[in-house]
């Protein structure tokens, strides 16, 4: 995991920011294997990555993308090769399909709820771990909760 997997949430396209976060944060608020002593070494990590995700630039999911697939229908006769190889581009792109996380609208609170929670359980644990973060990530993310009212324990 933190040889292959972290290293690439980096480099995660744009509009898969959101759903990669959001994976992220399930794993560090519901998975049991990373609350146990054991692999509670990956927690740190899993936090940093996520909280990196929060400084990158990420599309919003109530973007309006409609204007982009106008473009879809304009034909050009005399380049046929090209309007096939462009329509099977234009079958593939990704709209209609439904957003499994449309429920979680920012992922920000995702983690704020999950920290809570950790915090409530375990109190004094989850602001350690925050104060092992580079200030890079942590200070925006911190400065976020105070500013939406989370009060981590």
């Amino acid at each position: 995991m933190e040889g292959v997997l972290l290293p690439a949430v980096a480099s995660t396209p744009p509009k898969q920011r959101r759903v990669v976060a959001l994976g992220h944060i399930s794993l560090l608020t519901r998975a049991r294997t990373l609350q146990c002593e054991a692999e509670s070494r990956l927690y740190l990590p899993v936090l940093i990555s996520v909280l990196r995700l929060f400084t990158l630039p990420q599309l919003k999911p109530t973007e309006d993308t409609a204007g982009e697939n106008s473009e879809l229908n304009v034909t050009d006769l005399e380049e046929h090769g090209y309007q096939v190889g462009f329509s099977r581009l234009g079958a593939s792109e990704t709209i209609g399909k439904r957003d499994p996380f449309s429920a979680m609208v920012d992922p920000r609170d995702a983690l704020a709820s999950g920290l809570v929670k950790a915090g409530e359980a375990q109190p004094g644990k989850i602001p350690a771990l925050i104060s092992q973060v580079p200030s890079e990530f942590a200070t925006p993310y911190l400065q976020w909760l105070a500013a939406a009212g989370y009060q981590i324990k």
